[in-house]
Formats: C-alpha cells, sequence, structure tokens
C-alpha cells in the first residue's frame, strides 16, 4: 500500500496530458472518501483506502475518458451532482450564468414565487441550482434525451428538490405545454463547425447536446413559440457562442417585440450570455 502522497508524486511523473494536477487530487479525494481538499492535505502522508480503484480511474482518465464521467460526478456551484456521457459536463460558464440569474431574478421580481422552464436541461444543473436558491412554484426541465432527464431526476431526488424533468422534443413541449412560465433558462446545442470542438469533447460528450445546423436553430425555435410558455412578464437566460450574436440580434428583431436584451461576457472575456427582459 502506497501514501496519497508517494501516489500523488508518482502520477505527476506520467506527464499524461490528461492526468493533471488538479485531476490527480481529485481522484485522491474520491478514492479516500474525503471531503475536500483540505481532508486531502491533512491525510497527505497516510495510506490511500483504494488504491486499485484509483489507478482503474487513472487508466481511463489517461485513455482521454473526463474526470468527470469517470468519477460519475461534479461539483456545481454549492451542489454536488451525478453525471455521466448521456449530457454535457456542467461547465464554469454554466455557473456564471446561474449566478447572473439568481440575481437578476431576485430584483426583478422581488422575492415573489416565479414559474421557471429549463429548456434542453441535460444533468439538470441550471434548474437545480435554481430552484435551491431561487422562491418558485413551479420548476419544470425538458430535454429530449430520456438517458439526461433520469440522470436530472436522479439528482434531484439526492438533493431534495421539487423539479419536473420531461423527455420531450421542446417543439411537441411547445404545443402541449398548459403552464406559462416567468423565467426560462437554457443552454441549447449551439456549435455548428465541427472543426473548433476539442478532441476530447469530441469523442466523450454527447453530440446531441452540442451540435446545431445552423447554431441558432434553437434559439429561433424558442423565439418563435414564446408566447405559447411565458407570462406577459418574462425574463429569458441563455448560454450562446459569442460568433452568433449578430445572428441573434436579427432573430430578436424579428420575432420579439418591446424587449431589452443585453449580451454579457463569460470569465474568459467572451460573449457567452444572452438575457432577454419583457417588463
Amino acid at each position: 500500500m502506497s501514501t496519497n502522497k508517494e501516489i500523488y508524486f508518482d502520477l505527476k511523473k506520467s506527464k499524461n496530458k490528461y492526468l493533471t494536477d488538479s485531476v490527480i487530487k481529485y481522484l485522491l479525494i474520491d478514492v479516500n472518501n474525503f471531503s475536500n481538499f483540505s481532508d486531502l492535505v491533512i491525510n497527505f502522508d497516510k495510506q490511500c483506502i483504494n488504491e486499485t480503484l484509483l489507478f482503474k480511474y487513472v487508466e481511463e482518465i489517461k485513455n482521454g475518458v473526463p474526470y468527470q464521467y469517470v468519477l460519475r460526478k461534479v461539483d456545481f456551484l454549492d451542489i454536488n451532482l451525478l453525471i455521466n456521457n448521456s449530457c454535457l459536463i456542467p461547465r464554469q460558464e454554466s455557473e456564471q450564468l446561474c449566478l447572473i440569474a439568481k440575481e437578476m431574478i431576485e430584483k426583478i421580481f422581488n422575492q415573489k414565487k416565479v414559474n421557471l422552464l429549463d429548456l434542453c436541461s441535460g444533468s439538470g444543473c441550471l434548474s437545480l441550482y435554481l430552484s435551491k436558491h431561487i422562491k418558485c412554484n413551479i420548476v419544470t426541465g425538458v430535454d429530449i434525451s430520456m438517458e439526461s432527464v433520469k440522470l436530472a431526476n436522479q439528482n434531484k431526488e439526492r438533493l431534495d428538490l421539487n423539479v419536473n424533468y420531461v423527455c420531450q422534443d421542446i417543439r411537441l413541449f411547445f404545443k402541449e405545454n398548459k403552464i406559462l412560465y416567468d423565467v426560462l433558462i437554457c443552454n441549447p446545442p449551439y456549435i455548428s463547425d465541427i472543426n473548433t470542438v476539442d478532441e476530447q469533447v469530441l469523442k466523450f460528450e454527447p453530440h446531441q447536446a452540442l451540435f446545431a445546423n445552423p447554431g441558432y436553430l434553437f434559439y429561433e425555435i424558442i423565439f418563435q413559440n414564446y408566447q405559447k410558455i411565458l407570462n406577459s412578464k418574462y425574463i429569458m437566460f441563455f448560454e450562446i457562442s459569442e460568433d452568433l450574436q449578430e445572428d441573434l440580434i436579427n432573430l430578436i428583431s424579428i420575432y420579439l417585440k418591446d424587449v431589452t436584451y443585453i449580451f454579457k461576457k463569460d470569465i474568459y472575456n467572451k460573449v457567452r450570455f444572452l438575457i432577454i427582459l419583457k417588463e
């Protein structure tokens, strides 16, 4: 049996591009059932509890499997989510979108309970975080992937949150929906050029959640149908690709009337978010 310290420095020598310093730490924390990095530091000189499992994980990661899929979980702001390759791995940009949404919803609706709709909901990260942190009457998540919906339901049960996840094409949802929502949040597929996607993402993450042709396809579908799902006063939050900004401005001018819209940049200084408000 080796100590966590010995394993850590041995793995650092591997020089595998996927086995980064932070990934090694995540693995050690997981297989030792530690709560956080501080636990690892405190127990750095102690024996690793499950060395066999750790090296099983290491081999998968060396072959390019994202560590989140290997560990089958991911931290998203202050919640921990189960994750698998049926849905995208939640990223920092989605965390930032949630924080923007939380602040604006609280300000605009002044602590009033809202109906919230999460389209292309995946693991449920957006709707689960917001249902935990804002006052809601109804929270609905919609995704076309049954495996993603199953995963989102597992996450809501673990977190004891009241969200209704529906497996449906959003076009059909718009036709059959009977509820009007105050808030819509969406991180749809928006990549149109496969050559812009990282090799690891392309190989392991679901293409159905990544690609749209044209890239603005899902935004246009939503803009065409928003009156079927939103109250007269509403706010919409979208994650976008910066190369879609002009297309989205054009679509707003075609389909939406008397709205305020703003684009916001992410932590990498790229235009990444679109917020549309009707008061």
